[in-house]
């Protein structure tokens, strides 16, 4: 998955406006309703990076160091913060009810596939996306650890090859750790690691609330698009670049 990861981490740092108008215009073109609620999650997806990543970089030194399982950590934890505050069982949360092998997702794939290779120049092949989207419905299943048993197993084989966190990481634990407080309860002082003048003492749930608030009016914006004689100026003035 190496041309997949490189589209992840370059999705996230160039040309948004022009991902954002390919994805758009293939959802308005098709009107499917898969690849609409693609869309829809994809924009909430970056809604929240754009909220929560300056805090989460802050915390994990992400900007300067490779410390990719820390920041799963982390944002692990911040899973089980918002499951607390929403009153959810982390054991009785299940995540494969929302993350499913998608059943009709040709849409999704060839429009995937059209971004990648027309705004990135990915030259990414439809298989290779639908066995991405397929292989991270699997790993969902896989690493949903309701007992907390499955945590010390592979643990265990994670410290036997050197690869401590690999597969712990993106588990949501069992008990939150208060010495770490992810969700920064303690409202410590943090600032946007690319700006070091944007100083914050804003708790988590504070940057998801603002990043909730956010998408429920760029959904209103993308359903008049789809629907109306909507444009992306609009939206684009929320999204950004």
């Amino acid at each position: 998955y190496e041309k997949i990861h490189h589209l992840a981490s370059i999705s996230h740092e160039e040309k948004i406006n022009d991902c954002f108008i390919s994805l758009l215009t293939q959802a308005k073109t098709t009107m499917d309703n898969s690849l609409i609620s693609y869309v829809c999650g994809y924009m909430a997806h970056h809604c929240l990076d754009r909220n929560a990543h300056p805090y989460v970089y802050y915390c994990t030194d992400s900007c300067d160091k490779d410390v990719s399982f820390s920041h799963q950590l982390f944002e692990s934890q911040l899973d089980l913060g918002i499951l607390n505050e929403y009153k959810l069982d982390v054991n009785e949360y299940n995540i494969t009810e929302r993350v499913k092998k998608i059943k009709n997702k040709s849409s999704i794939v060839s429009s995937i596939v059209k971004m990648a290779n027309d705004v990135y120049q990915c030259q990414l092949t439809e298989k290779e996306v639908n066995d991405c989207l397929d292989d991270t419905a699997f790993v969902a299943r896989f690493l949903r650890d309701s007992s907390g048993r499955k945590t010390k197993y592979i643990s265990v084989l994670e410290k036997m090859f050197s690869l401590e966190g690999l597969a712990t990481s993106m588990i949501i634990p069992q008990e939150y750790d208060n010495s770490l407080d992810a969700m920064n309860y303690r409202c410590r002082q943090w600032w946007d690691p690319c700006d070091k003048n944007i100083k914050s003492n804003e708790r988590f749930v504070q940057l998801f609330n603002k990043a909730v608030n956010e998408i429920k009016i760029q959904l209103r914006l993308f359903e008049k698009y789809l629907f109306e004689d909507g444009d992306f100026k609009d939206l684009f003035s929320l999204i950004g670049d």
